[in-house]
């Protein structure tokens, strides 16, 4: 299953992965883990901090729910692991606004480089 997610960043998409592009460069991150590893930890870390949506393990992609503040409804993301050459990760993300429908990328953005830390330290406890 192919998974959405658009960016209001210039509007453009990119067809071949089914993600939106972003000029964001905190919207994805590189992992030397495997994919399988980085998938696993990503559900670890966001299970204990965020409102998980949907998970979908066969093709690595978790959506969950990060909470109110005071300026934001919150936001629903979607995280994908996807496999690189060298049998590392890409991890991408991409924010869908809970209060309406359009998608802002930068109110995410603290949670989205939290979340990567809370998977680079995780995966450090898991040792090699």
């Amino acid at each position: 299953t192919a998974h959405h997610l658009h960016s209001s960043a210039g509007g453009q998409r990119s067809e071949s992965c089914g993600w939106a592009s972003s000029a964001q460069d905190w919207a994805s991150k590189r992992f030397a883990s495997s994919p399988d590893e980085v998938y696993r930890s990503a559900v670890r870390v966001i299970s204990l901090h965020c409102e998980v949506k949907s998970q979908d393990p066969p093709n690595r992609f978790i959506r969950f729910h990060i909470g109110m503040t005071a300026l934001s409804w919150g936001d629903n993301i979607g995280l994908a692991v996807e496999p690189q050459s060298n049998g590392a990760s890409l991890v991408k993300v991409g924010v869908e606004s809970s209060g309406g429908g359009l998608v802002s990328w930068g109110s995410g953005r603290k949670q989205v480089l939290q979340i990567f830390r809370w998977m680079d330290d995780d995966l450090l406890a898991q040792g090699p």
